[in-house]
Parts: C-alpha cells; structure tokens; sequence
C-alpha cells in the first residue's frame, strides 16, 4: 500500500473503504473450503493492510477528535481480523 498522509480526512476514507473491501472478500473467502496455501494467498491483501495500520499506529496516537476514532476502530477491526487468520493458520498447522 502506497505511504498515506494520515492527517488527511480523505485518507482516512481510503482506508476505511480498503478495509471494507478486504473484509468482504475475506467474509465471501471464508465460507470457501479453501486448503491453506490458497488462503494465504487470497488474504495476502488483508493481511498487507493489518501491517500498514498496525507499524504506523503510533502516528495514530496523536490524532483527535472523529479522525482519531476511524483510526481506533480500524485497528481494532484489524487486530480482530488478524487473530482469526492466525488461529486458522495454528488450525490448519496442528492438523496437518
């Protein structure tokens, strides 16, 4: 994902947009029986966002105000989203 002014309401948007979207594909995916390479490789998109906000969550910190709380929510979505991959990924592992 290209660096992104977080300051910047607009990005905000973008975010959130990209987020909703990776969180569609990943719902529609989910109810695949897809083995764990495929997985890997479809949520490579999502996964990539969870990184982005998570490395700069610190620039985050220092937003107020309604701006602050798109970020929070975000990242705690994304948070969420990343331990349901990992607990599918050990799954997957412990089952092999």
């Amino acid at each position: 994902m290209k660096e992104l002014n977080i300051y910047n309401i607009d990005n905000i948007d973008i975010l959130r947009a990209e987020y909703k979207k990776l969180e569609e594909k990943y719902e529609s995916l989910s109810s695949l029986s897809l083995n764990m390479t495929d997985a890997i490789t479809q949520y490579f998109p999502l996964i990539t966002f969870i990184s982005y906000v998570v490395e700069n969550y610190e620039q985050f910190e220092e937003i107020e105000g309604p701006l602050k709380w798109a970020v929070t929510t975000i990242s705690i979505a994304a948070f969420k989203k990343e331990k349901e991959l990992n607990k599918q990924w050990y799954n997957y592992r412990g089952n092999k």
